[in-house]
This record gives C-alpha cells, structure tokens and sequence, in this order.
C-alpha cells in the first residue's frame, strides 16, 4: 500500500483532521497533495459561515485557489508604544490621524542616541509596510512576487527611511520586555506588536494606537493553529464538520479568534481593557494576511537585514528578496499547479 507523507506509514494511519500551528505549514502541505480544499463546505453548517471570518485570517491558508485550513487565532499588528519614553520625550502620543510623514517626524523626535532611547526596535515588521503603501507580497493569483510593483517598493522605501537616513532604529541586543522596553541598553519607544493567541493579560505599562497607513488602512497579522482536513479523510463534509466544531469550543477562550462574530462577545479583561480592545478588533478587520511559507518569511528577513545594515537599498532588497520568492514558489508549487 503507498505510503503517505503525512502519516508517515500506510494512508490509513493519516487522521481526517490534523492541527498546525502555523498557516504557512499547512500551505506548504496544500501544495504537495497533502490536504482537502475546504471551499465548498462552508456554509453547510449553521456555524460554518465564510463571511463570518475575517477576511485576512482566511486569506493566509488560501493558495492555488482554494481554502485549505480553518484558522483558530488571528494576531493583527497594532502599534504598540510606551507612553512613559513618549512624555519623556516631550512627543504626543500616536493618534489616528498619523500617517507615515507623522510617524516619520515623531520617531526623529522620539530618537536620542546620547539618551539611549530609539523609536524602533533593531527590527520593524516588513510586510507593514508594504501593506500600509496598498502592495502585497505576492501577486493577485498567488504565483509571482509582487515586491517590485510600485506599492510594495514604497513601502521598502519608507522602512529604509527610517533606519538607513533617519537612524531611529536601536542597535542589536539582549531584548527586555519591559517596562520600558529594551534591546541592549537602548529603550525602544513603538512597535508592530502581534497580539496572539492566549489568554494571559497585555502589558498595562503599554498602550495600542490605531493602524499607521500611507494608502492603505491595513497592518499585517498572523494566523496560527490551524486545523485542517486531510486527503485521507474518508468523508470531507462530516471531517469539517468536526473542524468546525472544534473552533466552536476553542476560539471563545482566544483573545482575536478568526471568526468576528465570536470575538465581538468577547470579554473585555483578555484586552486589557476598552481602549486596547477596540483597537486590536478594528485592526482585525483590516488585517492583511498572505500564503506565504517559511522560506518565503526567510526571503523577507534577509531583505529587511540588508536594509537595516545598510548593505542594501530598497529597490535593491525589493528585487532580490522578489526574486528568492519567485524561486520557492516555482520549486514549492508548480507541481501542484501543473
């Protein structure tokens, strides 16, 4: 009997459903054969309505032109800041007119080597700034990068700016979570913080500010735990059904689940409070997430060294780390789009 890759023996060893802890394994495995598209099955349970989700949590377990996984839990970056180092910098706080000419100014004023306070930390999330600008890391049809069109390379620019001319990112270092926040001995005043999964409290010595854009009203997020069904389920409905159920019973403990309507009953203490509750969902909302794989993020990361270290200019990492992506998506993929 052949056996399969994922069960690591004979196919009947493989369950129906199988848990990742991360969207881009189960995209991985999407392309080599290894899971049931799930598209058709949505809607055909009372609690397994597609609109029901937030649209980027879907969108990051959607490859080849179908849905692959149900994702459990949803982290949308919000900027995060610490208000202490911002009084003592004499530098109001963010407010949701900023843009990035105002983020820009306010991590100038926010900067002072000879004080050992920075406005960001050695590393900023890439994928912000390119969805803040209105790109995307891939094209629409999933089968190229997109980092060379227009809106991804502002967004690679404006990073540049920051670190490379404005110089308001903190050298490497040991990372202290705070307060305040620190790498090395350098306080760091703003981040893209990722709220995941969990229940445990938010820091209360921070504080979360709207969604910065330049075109788009739209940050990164992350969808972790995510539970597919596999090519040897017997019966795909009824294994979804399972799925479904399973999300059911997990997400209302989670403090950003997948689908909306569970997380606007959510209680409010696993926010950290109203104000920090209001900005993680209306984050989520908008969040942008795309199939992207481990080598995918790995391309990203090398690109954002090469920025931040000087050794590169925007266009220059734009191109490169393009290029690496178009390399995993022909070697990953174009077997299972044949």
């Amino acid at each position: 009997m052949p056996t399969d890759p994922l069960g690591g023996g004979k196919r009947e060893e493989t369950p129906d459903v199988m848990l990742f802890d991360a969207a881009e394994s189960a995209v991985y495995a999407a392309a080599k054969g290894m899971l049931h598209p799930l598209e058709s099955y949505f809607g055909t349970a009372e609690s397994a309505n597609r609109a029901d989700s937030y649209p980027g949590a879907l969108n990051a377990v959607s490859a080849l032109g179908h849905v692959w996984a149900v994702p459990l839990s949803f982290a949308p970056m919000v900027l995060a800041y610490d208000p202490a180092t911002f009084a003592e910098a004499g530098v109001a706080p963010p407010a949701a007119s900023w843009g990035w000419d105002e983020m820009a100014v306010a991590c100038s004023e926010l900067t002072s080597a000879r004080a050992k306070r920075y406005a960001l930390g050695p590393f900023d999330s890439l994928p912000n700034y390119v969805y803040q600008a209105g790109g995307s890391i891939l094209t629409s049809d999933g089968t190229h990068s997109a980092l060379t069109e227009p809106a991804a390379l502002a967004g690679f620019s404006f990073y540049q700016e920051l670190v490379q001319m404005r110089k308001v990112a903190a050298p490497r270092g040991g990372f202290t979570e705070g307060p305040p926040r620190r790498y090395g001995d350098n306080r760091v005043a703003l981040w893209a913080a990722s709220i995941f999964d969990g229940v445990r409290p938010l820091n209360p010595y921070f504080r979360y500010g709207p969604p910065v854009h330049a075109k788009a009203n739209a940050n990164a997020a992350l969808a972790s735990s995510v539970l597919t069904v596999t090519h040897a389920a017997r019966d795909p409905r009824r294994s979804f059904a399972a799925v479904m159920a399973l999300a059911d019973a997990v997400q209302p403990r989670l403090i950003v689940p997948t689908r909306s309507i569970i997380a606007k009953q959510q209680s409010a203490q696993l926010y950290g409070g109203d104000e920090a509750r209001s900005v993680i969902l209306s984050a989520a909302e908008g969040a942008r997430a795309e199939p992207l794989d481990v080598d995918m993020f790995d391309a990203l990361g090398m690109a954002q060294q090469a920025i931040v270290t000087g050794v590169k200019d925007a266009a220059q990492a734009a191109m490169d780390s393009g290029s690496a992506i178009d390399r995993v998506l022909n070697d990953h993929y174009a077997s299972a789009t044949a």
